[in-house]
Formats: structure tokens, sequence, C-alpha cells
């Protein structure tokens, strides 16, 4: 069963510049074409199953092949066994049906697509890193959150607390999920709860989801 693909956002700067990290923000879900889909499904995910079956290994579980588009169409960069990070903290708070559910489907092998159902909605997340990452991070910066968050998640990626007072402790710090009707309201609460955390040199991206934005403005 084929979730909602996503996109995640990999340099460390805007507009695609700077060293690789772990993962800086994605959207979700990431509209490809139909078509783009169905390759995805016929020409990658399912001839690595059936691969995988003929060799004797079949696989149950959570398969994540990192794609890129080109104009051949999409190629394989890289295959997990397990969800992406940060794309799973934007795609899990869309699945609609019981995660716990579809993992006893997968290691029984009676998973179905009905099992899985995901929301229409969309789903932005962003990732605050300590300063110097990716090349180092920097620990123990204390970190202020706000009250309300209006209706988002944050995941601590790599905090602790020291005498009861929470800091970084970790390259990737935070992780700010939202949801909307639209993936620009989805983005737009993402960054209202980033501006209000309080994270002395905490380095983030302010164009996540940047080329959908473009190019709905040049349409």
């Amino acid at each position: 069963v084929l979730m909602p693909p996503s996109q995640d956002h990999k340099t460390i700067f805007e507009d695609d510049v700077g060293p690789m990290t772990g993962g800086m923000g994605v959207i979700a879900p990431f509209p490809l074409a139909p078509e783009q889909l169905e390759q995805i499904r016929t020409h990658i995910v399912e001839p690595i199953m059936a691969g995988m079956i003929l060799e004797g290994h079949p696989f149950a579980g959570i398969l994540y092949p990192g794609l890129m588009l080109t104009a051949s169409g999409p190629k394989v960069v890289e295959i997990n066994a397990r969800f992406g990070d940060p794309e799973c903290e934007a795609l899990l708070p869309l699945l609609e049906s019981d995660l716990l559910e579809i993992v006893l489907a997968c290691s029984e092998g009676r998973l179905t697509p009905d099992l899985v159902t995901f929301a229409s909605t969309s789903s932005a997340v962003v990732v605050l890193a300590s300063p110097g990452y990716p090349a180092s991070s920097t620990k123990g910066i204390p970190i202020t959150l706000p009250q309300e968050t209006l209706g988002t998640t944050v995941y601590h990626c790599g905090t602790a607390r020291v005498g009861g007072v929470l800091v970084s402790n970790g390259g990737r710090v935070l992780a700010v999920q939202a949801t909307g009707e639209t993936l620009g309201q989805a983005i737009e609460q993402a960054y209202a709860v980033v501006d209000q955390i309080e994270f002395a040199g905490a380095q983030f991206r302010r164009d996540i989801g940047f080329r959908l934005e473009r190019s709905s403005k040049a349409d």
C-alpha cells in the first residue's frame, strides 16, 4: 500500500544551497501526477517486492524509497527499511487508520488497501537545528516553547533537560509539524509556532515548500 508522497528539503540553507543534512523540513502530500505515482508503483516498488520474494526473503514492514524526479522519470537514490525522518513527522499526523492494526496486518500477511487511509488535508514540518549544524552541533542552549501551539505538534529530536531547563542536545533539535486544509495553511501554521520559539542561534529554513509556491506563481 503506497503512502502519500512527501518532499524533504535536504540542504541547510534556503534555495537548496549548502551542506546536506538529515532533513530541514517536509511537505506532504507532494502533488505527483497520477502517471508519476503509477510509474513509481509499477517500475520501482512492485519490482523490489517481487525481487525479494524471488530471492526467498519476502519483506513485511515499511519501505522508504528516496526518489529524484528527472526528465526520464523517477529514479531511486536510496531505499530504507524504515520511515524517513522528518518525513515520518509529516505523514503520520495524516494517517486516519490505526497504525497498530496496520503493523499487525503487515506481520500477519493480510495487509489490504482498505486498512490504510489518510486524510485529504496537508501537512508541513519545519526543523530547527543548532548553530554549527551539520558540521557540528551546539549543546546546552536554553529553549523556551510557546504555551499555545495553534494545534501543531513540536517533536523533540535533540533536546535534554538540565536542571529543569529545556536545552539543545544535538544537531537537529526540534521539528514543528502542522496540518491544514491546504498546504499553504499548514506551512503558515508551522512557521507561526516556529516564530514563537526562543532558541538562540537556531537554524531553520524559511522556504519549506518553495518549489510548489514558485510553480503556482509561474502558472
